[in-house]
């Protein structure tokens, strides 16, 4: 039962465009990702960046290699704990996608080390690398789902009533 106080917010969006946040194009359907997807950073009003699914990072004297690490306590919405797996098949799906894959420019190649760190080897010195890695986070084996599998606070959820964002 809702609370005296409670009220449904609408947000649009549009069910034939993609709720894949790793392809969408759309505007309108990329502003509900912020709901049911993360990544291992975000950034914040002064584009600094957040770490969110990351516990720790290691960056080379030179800017060139970075190693980082999933936070242990991050999951997904259904429950179920985020690996460097889905870390990885997130990234290679979006490097794939013409809307993230500008971001791997630099990027020569990623490694999944003995310790579960993933490291990335840059062409050049980047210093900022986390502020592009905010790519959206899915389950491994759901990032061509309509709509994958998030970390997100948020599911979406169609059924008789049509479409909605569940906790």
């Amino acid at each position: 039962e809702e609370a005296e106080d409670s009220q449904n917010l609408v947000l649009a969006y549009y069910p034939n465009r993609s709720m894949n946040p790793l392809i969408a194009m759309n505007f309108a359907n990329r502003v509900l990702f912020s709901l049911m997807y993360q990544g291992l950073f975000a950034y914040n009003s002064k584009n600094q960046t957040v770490p969110i699914l990351c516990s720790r990072y290691r960056v080379s004297s030179d800017s060139t290699v970075y190693t980082f690490y999933v936070d242990e306590k991050a999951t997904f919405s259904d429950g179920s704990r985020v690996t460097i797996g889905d870390v990885i098949a997130s990234y290679d799906a979006a490097k794939q996608s013409d809307y993230y894959k500008g971001r791997f420019t630099h990027i020569v190649e990623y490694k999944l080390r003995e310790d579960g760190g993933l490291t990335f080897f840059l062409d050049t010195p980047y210093q900022n690398l986390p502020l592009l890695l905010d790519i959206p986070i899915v389950k491994s084996g759901s990032e061509k789902n309509a709509v994958p599998l998030g970390t997100g606070p948020y599911l979406f959820v169609t059924d008789s009533d049509g479409a909605c964002l569940k906790q």
